[in-house]
């Protein structure tokens, strides 16, 4: 019957679930893509972490609110994790002052907390993408 493995193949499948499932296991609880909102759920940021389980964070950042925009996107200069909070530093565009976002975890894989972008204070929230 089409569609079904022989005993070589199931074989070859299930090493290549265990490899990924592995992988998986060595990422960090923040890997991956995430939005960041307000309270309401606007769209502020998108944002995709590198997180390797130990060590620096790695991140990147794009503007929900300016689609298109040829600076809209780019690295997070500084991520700083501890303990339960994690603390994000990005330019979002030139000459102006840095964005600093502030989140603690909350128990339902949530984070939630402030952003100041161009000195303004707002309450945010990450979710997973």
């Amino acid at each position: 019957m089409a569609g079904q493995l022989n005993a070589e193949e199931r074989s070859y499948e299930e090493r290549l679930r265990a490899s990924y499932n592995s992988a998986q296991g060595l990422q960090g609880p923040l890997d991956g893509g995430w939005a960041l909102t307000t309270p309401a759920g606007q769209d502020l940021y998108a944002l995709r972490f590198v997180d390797r389980g130990s060590g620096p964070l790695e991140g990147a950042w794009r503007d929900a609110r300016r689609p298109g925009a040829l600076d809209g996107f780019g690295f997070l200069d500084n991520i700083e994790r501890r303990s339960g909070q994690v603390t994000l530093r990005f330019t979002p565009r030139r000459g102006a002052p840095p964005t600093v976002i502030t989140l603690s975890a909350a128990a339902d894989g949530q984070w939630s907390g402030d952003m100041v972008e161009d000195g303004a204070p707002r309450t945010v929230v990450m979710r997973r993408r």
